[in-house]
């Protein structure tokens, strides 16, 4: 399986009380991204609140995706669990619902730092590659502020000894100089591994070392924009990659900055103001973005070109 172009970590629209999924809309959803350009599907990342859902609501949204996306468009299966007997159900569950492939984040350990004790991540990825040994893995990569970060010699060392890590989301990028000793630390790897920088804010410095694409939120409401700015730092024209930089910076700012936490909540919040899902409710323990962002982000996305409608 290859991973290029434009992956979208998709959002799940929720009922106003962060009930039930919309299958509705995520059905539109996905249509539109597809449409968009975008050349794969994330189901279940932390995009999608996958945390959140039940192991029957994750089978169910991979299944839509897999319905309404086409039976040879990539579908990946965000899977989350501390215990690895659970996490490779979670795996063999997307498996039958569809998924050509699942992203893996690192344990959620308490008090653990993966930079300094590697082996717990380590150790989990390769039991679920023995146990599913035909599922491709997405692996996540963290922030380096973050306690899961990996460093770049150990994602090297996680290329050349589990052969079922096809493709890295490198959510890294937001600082430039450490993806760049990322992205070289894997292009050392003797096979190849597919890299895709996460964080939109600086997609324009991150295209500039080639990578296979992206794996971002941000497609959820810009999708087109992020296809044309990959495609132009793709074919060299860096002149239109940064006038679509530009574009979209007034947002992208707003949207991928302190406190990180509200994130995911973000893109769900710009989707809703630009009409494409009827409530931005999330499930709890997240909350609802203060009133104050959300009205940032609105005009944010005026002075983006992109005209909400709320």
């Amino acid at each position: 399986m290859e991973f290029k172009g434009i992956y979208c970590a998709n959002i799940t629209p929720l009922e106003a009380d962060g009930g039930a999924i919309r299958m509705d809309e995520l059905e539109r959803l996905f249509i539109e991204l597809k449409r968009a350009g975008v050349a794969g599907m994330v189901c279940n990342g932390h995009a999608g609140e996958g945390e959140l859902l039940s192991r029957k609501e994750k089978m169910e949204v991979v299944k839509l995706a897999r319905r309404a996306l086409g039976a040879d468009y990539p579908v990946v299966a965000g899977v989350h669990a501390l215990p690895t007997w659970e996490l490779i159900e979670q795996v063999v569950d997307a498996k039958e619902a569809g998924a050509n492939a699942v992203m893996l984040c690192a344990p959620p350990l308490f008090a653990w730092h993966a930079d300094r004790h590697p082996d717990f991540g380590i150790a989990q990825i390769r039991a679920v590659a023995e146990a599913v040994p035909d599922m491709p893995i997405v692996l996540f990569q963290y922030s380096p502020n973050n306690p899961f970060y990996y460093r770049p010699e150990v994602l090297a060392r996680i290329c050349r000894e589990i052969p079922q890590v096809k493709a890295i989301k490198m959510a890294t990028n937001v600082d430039v100089a450490r993806y760049e000793e990322e992205v070289r630390a894997v292009r050392a790897v003797s096979r190849k591994i597919y890299l895709l920088p996460a964080n939109g804010r600086t997609f324009y410095y991150a295209f500039q070392l080639m990578p296979d694409g992206a794996l971002s939120g941000s497609a959820n409401f810009c999708p087109a924009h992020d296809v044309e700015l990959f495609d132009a730092a793709r074919r060299g024209d860096l002149k239109r990659a940064k006038e679509l930089h530009d574009q979209i910076f007034p947002v992208f700012r707003l949207v991928y900055c302190d406190p990180y936490v509200y994130l995911h909540i973000r893109y769900k919040y710009c989707a809703w103001l630009l009409g494409k899902i009827s409530s931005p409710a999330v499930r709890s323990p997240l909350v609802p973005l203060p009133a104050d962002e959300g009205s940032a982000l609105k005009e944010g996305l005026r002075a983006s070109g992109l005209e909400p409608v709320r």
